[in-house]
């Protein structure tokens, strides 16, 4: 077995190690307290099927300036913390990929709802002034004790504003996603008018809605599956399909907001001094290469991404590359530069071409040993492999107990023509 094979198992047998900690051998684990909040242990995508996956993610919960938020947990909480903030409109759950990769890299990751949007309060008095945002993130901030934030564009705002008007540092690392404080109007004003349209009326259903919003991305293909979909939609008492965040948030009547000022956010990037990386889509409309090249020059210190093929929500568009980048940022410059490289999982970050493949590995025994099964098929007949990821586990169920493992496994290799 190669060198590169050997490492590959390694690092699985250690983040086994940690998974056994967190995974208890059941489909439906329960409740657990944890420090911060009382949180429910619950299994992402568990069903009652002879496969049954078990993909744990926690939900907690903090004291917001404005109400309770809710957020997911990822990885174990001993690992250097990564605060996920969406944009406006959006929920935590457009973090998912991302924390899952976040989680298995060794990082304790947190994706949040944040004010008047998905499972997060409501604010009584309506407020979500930009400000507003940014005391939120300084709540969160610390109690999960000077994280790492990513925040895409209405969350990277905020993280901006917390950490820039903050007198001491708050956080250990910024990450801004397709955000700076010079935004182009024509983009903004193409999302803003989507969202406005669609709030009131609603949808009659999941598809009518993949329709819209099809429409409005068509540069992605339609989902067939729209569970993802209706993480991001309540059903009102109508009968109808709304966005999951206060109508209050975009009303029309909403004075201007003194937090956009461009001012007063190119003030706070110039006080930034902890590592900072800004992520732009390259065919972006709301950031341009010319306002990338301001904050540049207002943080001098920054670090820059262009990520192709990618629009203003990278992480939906490009994924891989967003997430890549991104861990491999934090892990050198942020919180997980403590991370012992043998047992995280790298992303590649060459100008080399690497191919993907999935892999199922299945034993009797343990899902240590379904991963090492595909791994060790893997190295048969592969040259040059670099990373394996844990993408999901299963277990096989028959008359109530567990006779079998299963480990879905992601293999990068170094492809030469």
């Amino acid at each position: 077995m190669t060198d590169a094979s050997t490492r590959i198992r390694r690092r699985l047998k250690r983040g086994f190690r940690e998974l056994k900690q967190t995974i208890a051998p059941i489909t439906h684990a329960a409740p657990v307290v944890t420090h911060r909040a009382a949180a429910a242990a619950t299994t992402d995508g568990c069903a009652c099927a002879k496969w049954v996956s078990c993909r744990p993610v926690t939900r907690v919960e903090f004291a917001g300036t404005g109400g309770v938020l809710v957020g997911d947990s990822f990885g174990a909480e001993a690992g250097p913390p990564v605060l996920l903030l969406h944009g406006g409109g959006q929920t935590r759950h457009s973090w998912r990929n991302t924390a899952r990769t976040f989680a298995s890299a060794g990082f304790h990751a947190v994706a949040l709802d944040q004010r008047g949007h998905g499972d997060s309060a409501w604010v009584d008095s309506g407020d979500y002034q930009l400000r507003s945002f940014a005391d939120d993130v300084i709540a969160v901030s610390r109690v999960l004790g000077r994280p790492a934030v990513v925040g895409a564009s209405l969350g990277g705002l905020a993280a901006l504003m917390a950490e820039g008007e903050s007198d001491s540092e708050l956080l250990s690392a910024l990450v801004l996603v397709d955000i700076a404080p010079r935004m182009d109007p024509v983009g903004v004003t193409r999302i803003v008018s989507f969202m406005m349209s669609t709030s009131e009326d609603g949808f009659a259903s999941l598809d009518e809605a993949a329709d819209a919003i099809a429409m409005f991305l068509p540069h992605r293909t339609r989902p067939t599956d729209l569970s993802g979909l209706s993480k991001n939609l309540r059903r009102a008492d109508d009968g109808r399909f709304r966005w999951h965040w206060d109508p209050r948030f975009m009303r029309r009547d909403r004075p201007d907001d003194p937090g956009f000022a461009r001012e007063r956010l190119a003030a706070a990037a110039r006080n930034l001094s902890i590592p900072t990386m800004l992520v732009r889509g390259q065919l972006s409309d709301v950031l341009s290469e010319e306002a990338a090249r301001e904050f540049l020059d207002l943080v001098p210190h920054a670090h820059f991404t262009d990520v192709a093929a990618a629009r203003h929500m990278i992480a939906g568009d490009r994924n891989d590359r967003f997430t890549a980048a991104t861990v491999e940022f934090l892990r050198k410059r942020g919180p997980g530069g403590s991370i012992d490289s043998d047992t995280a999982v790298s992303m590649p970050m060459s100008e080399s071409v690497y191919k993907v493949i999935e892999l199922v590995g299945v034993s009797t025994e343990s899902w240590e040993k379904a991963a090492s099964a595909a791994i060790a098929r893997a190295s048969k007949s592969l040259k040059n492999l670099r990373i394996a990821e844990v993408s999901e586990l299963d277990m096989k169920i028959e008359d109530g107990n567990v006779v079998g493992y299963r480990a879905k496994v992601k293999v990068s290799f170094k492809f030469e023509d």
